[in-house]
């Protein structure tokens, strides 16, 4: 992503991250978030991650010598998404994903959504794994940190994105009567309202937050949304750049880097946990419980017999 659309706070100290949360918490706006372990990473839907693994073939990569490596490896995924797989556009796949798992879906739970509730069988697909278009995010700022340093190796980071300025973008970029119509829905329970915002004839480039009319307890736990995007043929960082591409836009997405420093993430996890902030609490069930072993080792003491 151009890195002139968003902005970099480098955070040395979880003084300063809270100072920033309290700075940030009197602009009187909506925020979400996205823990990275690797602050390198941008956004990618697991649905386009996907099409990008099997529609490159190895040897068409460009060499990582070559000075151009990034811009061209980057047009080369936009090509696979543009054309898709096996002659098949990615919005054909993610339908025929789509029905494969309503087709099945019976066989292992008792509850589903109604047919038509396009939004939340692809909040249901993306809850178990399923590649989706979908990207998770958190209204919690500590559970993005959490999700950001749990696994990381080195220089992690927690994306800050501003609901109400993406709100009000998307809505500019919607003919006002097919907005009028998305409101009156804004879970998008029907598929009607889902194709009006996220179908259209051509895509619209956009990204828009959702949150699914019934939670699951993993999202309830998190606190957590998505984030979709109008155009499944193009990267997903295209579609948070047509949102962005607009005048105001600064500040409204930021990337808080943790430095890369051991002591650092062990503070961090360890004020974290204070908060009953682990994968205990924020994963429900015997391997939620599990994993949060892992973090424990942040007090050694602990686990002293």
């Amino acid at each position: 992503m151009d890195t002139r659309l968003f902005q970099v706070i480098k955070i040395n100290s979880w003084e300063k991250l809270l100072e920033w949360a309290q700075e940030n918490k009197k602009k009187k706006e909506e925020w979400v978030f996205r823990g990275v372990e690797d602050s390198k990473w941008g956004f990618e839907t697991s649905l386009e991650r996907a099409i990008k693994s099997f529609g490159v073939k190895t040897k068409d990569l460009p060499k990582t010598s070559d000075p151009e490596y990034q811009l061209k490896k980057e047009n080369l995924y936009r090509r696979v998404l543009k054309e898709g797989l096996g002659g098949y556009k990615v919005e054909e796949l993610e339908r025929g994903l789509i029905r494969k798992f309503k087709r099945q879906c019976h066989h292992y739970l008792p509850s589903l959504p109604e047919e038509d509730n396009i939004m939340e069988w692809l909040a249901l697909m993306q809850h178990y794994g399923a590649p989706t278009r979908l990207l998770d995010l958190t209204h919690s700022l500590f559970v993005g940190l959490y999700f950001a340093l749990e696994q990381a190796k080195g220089e992690c980071a927690v994306w800050a994105l501003n609901l109400t300025y993406m709100n009000k973008r998307v809505e500019s970029l919607i003919p006002s009567d097919d907005w009028e119509e998305i409101e009156d829905d804004r879970n998008l329970t029907t598929r009607r309202a889902f194709d009006l915002l996220f179908r259209r004839e051509p895509p619209v480039p956009l990204v828009c937050p959702i949150i699914p009319y019934r939670f699951n307890d993993r999202l309830v736990i998190q606190q957590g949304m998505f984030l979709c995007p109008g155009d499944v043929s193009i990267p997903f960082e295209d579609n948070l750049t047509a949102i962005l591409n607009a005048p105001n836009f600064e500040g409204t997405l930021i990337k808080l880097v943790i430095e890369d420093d051991s002591e650092l993430r062990k503070d961090f996890l360890q004020n974290l946990h204070h908060m009953n902030m682990n994968s205990a609490t924020l994963f429900p069930g015997l391997s939620g419980f599990a994993k949060s072993l892992r973090t424990l080792l942040v007090y050694p003491d602990i686990l002293r017999p």
